[in-house]
């Protein structure tokens, strides 16, 4: 197996490494004299099979791969087998072939584009660029997915949190509940505020949207909706409660572009009451209970 190796200094192209494979010594110097003219790091091998060997042991951000390499796999078979191996590797076939049938073959197997043999200097650094700008952008926007994934189940585990566990025993009462979002986190909301020994809220509500922004305001909601009860030592009804939450959310929150469904209610043990007011939430629905 014969490798060579160019090195480049530090530059734009962040030193990106380049796989040449031709059987050609000539095709290589020609190719590798241009890359290096533009501080790309190149090395180069005479097959296939070599070719093959070469990117199991090294990192590339590209290879420029002929379709004729004479005895052993060609171009077509070489890029099926490297795409198999190394999907992420990108893959030009350099051809003298320009036919729509050729073409659609080197597609076929994998190859990210093509370049007309004999090769054009400015054809050939233009691909080599472009090939390697869109695969480290791929590669980016790949790495901020998945922080954003890590951050949304960080933030699916905070709210879940925030919110009551799925049951509660109290001495006269039970609470349970069932909580499933649609997506990682959401704008839903309930929870239960104890008034005192005989008196509880309850509430349930769901701001508009999802995603991010809901799931914000929802906590913030949550927290506002908790201190405005546990100050009110006046025990105002649940309409003017209602007037002085929507004036807050409006107000200080800036919820204009987003809207709040709500339905709170107000569990009376003594009374064995419940008073309830529903904005705009689906209804409450009363279930069988015995005598």
């Amino acid at each position: 197996m014969k490798i060579r190796k160019q090195a480049a200094e530090d530059n734009m192209v962040d030193d990106a490494r380049v796989l040449i494979v031709d059987d050609d010594e000539v095709v290589i110097s020609i190719i590798t004299s241009i890359l290096k003219r533009e501080k790309y790091i190149t090395d180069s091998c005479y097959s296939g099979e070599e070719a093959l060997q070469i990117v199991k042991d090294k990192e590339y951000e590209l290879v420029l791969l002929d379709v004729n390499l004479g005895q052993g796999l060609d171009g077509y078979e070489t890029c099926k087998l490297m795409q198999k191996s190394h999907p992420e590797l990108p893959v030009i076939l350099v051809t003298a072939s320009q036919d729509d049938e050729s073409v659609n073959k080197g597609f076929e197997a994998g190859s990210a584009d093509y370049i007309k043999k004999p090769v054009s200097r400015l054809e050939l650094l233009a691909r080599v660029n472009n090939t390697i700008t869109r695969k480290r952008a791929e590669r980016y926007n790949l790495h901020l997915i998945d922080a954003l994934r890590e951050d949304l189940h960080t933030a699916a585990n905070i709210q879940q949190a925030m919110l009551p566990k799925w049951v509660f025993m109290d001495d006269q009462l039970v609470f349970s509940s069932y909580y499933e979002p649609c997506e990682a986190i959401g704008g839903d909301l309930f929870d239960r505020i104890k008034l005192s020994d005989s008196k509880y809220v309850v509430y349930i509500g769901d701001v508009s949207g999802h995603g991010v922004q809901a799931a914000l305001l929802m906590s913030a909601i949550k927290s506002t909706i908790k201190l405005m009860i546990e100050a009110d030592s006046k025990g105002s009804k649940m309409t003017e409660l209602f007037t002085k939450l929507n004036e807050r959310l409006y107000n200080d929150l800036v919820l204009q572009s987003n809207y709040l469904t709500l339905l709170m209610g107000e569990i009376d043990l003594e009374e064995r009451e419940i008073r309830f007011l529903n904005a705009g939430h689906p209804p409450l629905i009363k279930g069988g209970c015995p005598a």
